[in-house]
């Protein structure tokens, strides 16, 4: 069996010329990236005829995943058999599961999904020495522009690096995001196949949603122009204000453990990839005395929301000049 650990963009385009493997083994929890691997591998490995299953040991089906594994016949169609849960796999059944890929059957394509990835865990030594392995694991801030380039350029689009960094501060919260944001787009520029600054621009004159991690990069570059028109359209489209002084305060709370010099490896909770990913950015804007006096500002805050009639955008209005400009009363 072949070993070793290509990229996801590396293996879709072996896929694409018809190099695949009996069994790849996805480690991560990044459904984008999940559901875009295993479409691929069906629209070449099956065609028009094949079967796709899908089965979850979460409800205990490891029997019928072997027996699928075992059944063969020489009329057989070809199946892509994808199994999620695959940490509930018993010692027996691992067992069983690597003799079946010592001696795997031709028309089969075996997907085995471990939403952990854990370099020491015995299972995922297991299935990497056995499988292709796939990490799909949520990109890193850094490794997201190569994420929308090689999407963009599947779709026999062009864009310069410029525009794919617009495209990641807009919509950068997932993949799943900036993807649906593509689609929006090719379909504006129809035959057109240059996707740039002034396509990204006419989009969000058609309508432009913000997300609430949007203005906490706004509060933490001190960007108050910016941070008072995504207030402004959050609370037009519902966001309550103990919702944005929550998300203020989860982000200057672990902006004041960076600050103290306490990282946390596995990422900073209660914020997504971007936010964590600027945290030293950030921190550069705020000493840890500005930080401290802006918790006390949002405490405040959080309790004048209980107890008067000042409209949402009145009250927040206030508390995100005091951040950003360091005025604190």
């Amino acid at each position: 069996m072949a070993k070793g650990s290509p990229t996801i963009g590396q293996l879709i385009k072996r896929i694409h010329s018809n190099e695949i493997a009996p069994a790849y083994s996805l480690f991560g929890n990044e459904s984008f990236l999940q559901d875009f691997f295993i479409q691929e591998l069906a629209t070449y490995f099956l065609g028009d005829s094949g079967i796709k299953k899908h089965i979850s040991l979460d409800d205990d089906k490891q029997d019928q995943l072997l027996a699928d594994l075992s059944a063969f016949s020489l009329f057989s169609e070809r199946e892509l058999i994808v199994v999620r849960q695959i940490k509930k796999l018993t010692v027996n059944a691992r067992k069983e599961l690597v003799d079946y890929l010592n001696n795997s059957n031709a028309e089969t394509c075996l997907v085995l999904i471990a939403e952990d990835y854990d370099d020491r865990n015995a299972l995922q030594k297991l299935l990497k020495s056995n499988t292709i392995s796939v990490d799909v694991r949520v990109p890193f801030p850094s490794k997201m522009k190569e994420w929308v380039s090689f999407i963009v350029k599947s779709k026999k689009y062009n864009i310069n690096d410029g525009t794919i960094s617009n495209l990641i501060d807009l919509y950068g919260d997932s993949i799943a995001h900036v993807v649906n944001e593509i689609e929006k787009i090719t379909l504006m520029v129809g035959t057109e196949t240059e996707i740039d600054d002034s396509i990204i621009e006419s989009q969000l004159s058609a309508g432009r949603e913000y997300h609430v991690w949007q203005l906490q990069d706004a509060v933490g570059n001190k960007d108050l122009e910016k941070s008072i028109t995504i207030a402004k359209s959050l609370i037009e489209n519902g966001t309550g204000i103990p919702q944005l002084v929550i998300n203020f305060t989860n982000l200057f709370q672990q902006l004041l453990w960076y600050s103290m010099g306490v990282r946390q490896s596995t990422g900073y909770t209660g914020l997504n990839k971007i936010i964590s990913g600027n945290l030293n950015k950030y921190s550069r804007n705020f000493d840890q005395q500005e930080i401290e006096n802006t918790l006390l500002v949002l405490r405040k805050s959080d309790m004048l929301t209980k107890s008067t009639a000042l409209s949402p955008l009145a009250l927040i209005e206030p508390v995100i000049i005091n951040i950003c400009e360091g005025i604190y009363v």
